[in-house]
């Protein structure tokens, strides 16, 4: 005899709906995935090149510090507006 073929929700009592919106659907929806890479493809890209700038043009200290506190604060306002 044959077993039945293996069924994901057969263990999920009727009475429990699935979750209809999930964070990781929401997650597929937004494509948040995407628009972080690209973010933090461009921060990274930004950040090399002020640590150019900082020697090239003897910056202060504070000023790759302060570069990534601001794109920090960029992923987050990205995050949740995405």
């Amino acid at each position: 005899m044959a077993a039945e073929p293996f069924q994901p929700d057969s263990w999920r009592p009727s009475s429990m709906p699935m979750p209809a919106s999930g964070l990781w659907s929401r997650v597929r929806e937004a494509r948040l995935l995407r628009v972080l890479a690209v973010y933090l493809g461009v921060s990274w890209l930004i950040l090399q090149v002020t640590s150019l700038f900082i020697q090239a043009f003897d910056l202060p200290k504070w000023f790759l510090p302060a570069a990534v506190l601001l794109l920090l604060i960029g992923l987050v306002v990205i995050s949740a507006t995405a």
